[in-house]
């Protein structure tokens, strides 16, 4: 029912096939591209004893402030251009601030995001002559460059920094500076959504996803490894972050985090964890995070009507402006190509993919990119109709929607 309904409203009502390549012959031009990203790589989102480790690899304030000469938020108090009306926000919020470095962007983290701008421009150019892509991308116009991330005050900044650090390689050499950016909390799931609706998801979990006697010992062994390297303070942690436990041990999402930001900092081994948390344990981590979120938006009618409380506005926002754009597209108006970027979290991606009815089941590795493309084919003979596509990806895999 729910891919019935999407594919006809997204492509239905504008004859847009869907397309899982590109036809052969005609040359296409791009008309509209939508994008919603994950940030970057950061340091663990769990309060730990170790800042001095993390905190060398941050961005130096020299930097952020820099990169926030590209993309300065605005503030909208009548919230009409953003999803969900949350755009009224200070700048002064965004800037870098003491407190320690957990959930902060790394310097890796806008590596990561400036590689994939870069990409992604790379990646149309060399469709010269299949894509007309002239016009891409847009430059910083109201109308036809938009962006929007999930920010302060209730997450840390990395999705605006990660945003920046996107637009910069995608207009290199400084070429795009001043790009309005609008901040939202509608985009984060569990902010999102009504309360009532949070009590739902969590009673769902409750009831469908049972946690067996072993993987509660291995959350319990991950944790007690975790105190004995003095790398946690299970009072303090408690104390700051009472969300991250349940029962005696860290969440399976918490401890998928920590294990994975020392993974990619090459911090495991020299740690001494290598042999204490096996590779089978750890594969038992990240299934039990990642079942802990599919099973409920997945697997259960009830679950995917709480998952649309929480990506609801985002993906309604999203497909009503590829639809506005088809229709104007398939009317034949000459529209200049368009550009909408969001930047969100891992919650963000997994709640609107299961929104959207993609089919994935895993967790959004960082920089981690949706995307959806309207194509329109540039020349066509007299009174023939011209032909567009929409193509939607999942980072490197063409996906259909519903």
């Amino acid at each position: 029912m729910r891919r019935r309904f999407l594919n006809k409203v997204l492509l239905g009502a504008v004859a847009f096939p869907l397309a899982r390549s590109l036809a052969s012959g005609p040359t296409f031009e791009l008309v509209h591209l939508q994008l919603l990203h994950r940030h970057g790589d950061r340091a663990p989102n769990v309060e730990l004893e170790d800042a001095e480790r993390w905190e060398p690899r941050l961005p130096s304030e020299e930097e952020l402030r820099r990169l926030a000469a590209l993309a300065p938020v605005v503030s909208r108090r009548d919230g009409s251009a953003t999803p969900g009306g949350d755009g009224d926000r200070d700048e002064a919020l965004c800037l870098p601030k003491a407190g320690g470095p957990w959930g902060r962007l790394t310097k890796k983290g806008i590596l990561q995001l400036n590689e994939l701008g870069a990409s992604l421009r790379s990646e149309f150019a060399q469709l010269d002559g299949v894509v007309d892509t002239k016009a891409f991308p847009p430059p910083a116009e109201p109308g036809r460059l938009r962006v929007y991330s999930t920010g302060p005050p209730l997450t840390t900044t990395r999705t605006v920094e990660s945003l920046r650090a996107f637009l910069d390689g995608l207009y290199p050499d400084g070429v795009a500076v001043g790009i309005e950016l609008r901040l939202t909390d509608a985009m984060i799931c569990d902010r999102a959504m009504r309360p009532e609706a949070q009590k739902r998801l969590e009673k769902i979990q409750e009831a469908r996803v049972r946690e067996p006697n072993a993987l509660l010992e291995l959350r319990k062994h991950v944790t007690a490894v975790l105190l004995e390297k003095g790398l946690l303070n299970q009072e303090k942690s408690r104390a700051i972050q009472p969300g991250k436990w349940i029962g005696p041990a860290l969440k399976f999402t918490a401890l998928m985090e920590v294990l994975q930001c020392y993974d990619d900092h090459g911090d495991t081994t020299a740690l001494g964890m290598t042999e204490l948390i096996t590779p089978e344990g750890r594969d038992l981590i990240r299934k039990g995070a990642v079942d802990r979120w599919y099973t409920v938006y997945n697997d259960s009618p009830e679950g995917r009507l709480v998952g649309h409380f929480g990506a609801g506005q985002l993906c309604r926002h999203f497909l009503r402006t590829v639809l506005a754009a088809a229709k104007r597209t398939a009317n034949g108006e000459s529209c200049p190509p368009e550009l909408v970027v969001y930047s969100g979290h891992d919650a963000t991606l997994i709640s609107a993919i299961s929104t959207l009815g993609l089919d994935y089941r895993g967790w959004p590795p960082y920089a981690s990119l949706f995307r959806i493309e309207l194509l329109r084919q540039v020349e066509v003979s007299q009174g023939a109709r011209r032909n567009g596509q929409c193509r939607s990806r999942y980072n490197a895999t063409l996906v259909p929607i519903g």
